[in-house]
């Protein structure tokens, strides 16, 4: 059985820069690098530590403007990187990189607030593309990630004319 981590969720941070068009019906595309905190879970007298790397490129085809300063958009996302898991409290402890691939569809609400700043507000699925298994040494699967997770984000940044 694994261990529902999804269920709170990695915590971080991600940097990213992109291009968008200034128009009505706006595309963007965006790049960015990104970690998490490193997330600790439980089980049988030991733990593993998880941490998540990630590049991520996202384009939104098409948007739309709900007035001066606020902006919609629907987009998709691609991350690639690595999950790290290590061993805690156990004789034997293993550190192991793997590969780690997702992608989502998502939606972005994009506040204006003023003339260089603004607020982000991310909400959509994302599907695991690779779901390795963690294991405890002669225990059960430390864990496992979800089929589907909710990615959600809360961002604010700086407008480049």
């Amino acid at each position: 059985m694994a261990t529902p981590l999804y269920v709170v969720g990695p915590t971080g941070a991600r940097l990213s820069g992109g291009l968008a068009s200034g128009r009505v019906f706006f595309p963007w595309a965006e790049l960015g690098v990104g970690a998490t905190l490193p997330r600790t879970v439980p089980g049988g007298g030991a733990s593993v530590s998880l941490t998540w790397l990630t590049a991520r490129a996202s384009l939104a085809p098409l948007g739309a403007s709900l007035g001066d300063h606020v902006f919609v958009s629907a987009y998709m996302m691609f991350d690639a990187g690595a999950l790290l898991a290590s061993g805690e409290g156990a004789p034997e402890v293993y550190s192991r990189w793997r590969p780690w691939l997702e992608a989502g569809a998502d939606a972005r609400m994009r506040a204006l607030l003023g003339a260089w700043s603004f607020m982000d507000w991310q909400v959509g699925p994302a599907l695991p593309l690779l779901r390795d298994e963690f294991y405890y040494v002669h225990g059960g699967t430390a864990y496992q990630a979800p089929a589907v997770r909710l990615d959600a984000a809360l961002s604010i940044g700086v407008l480049f004319p």
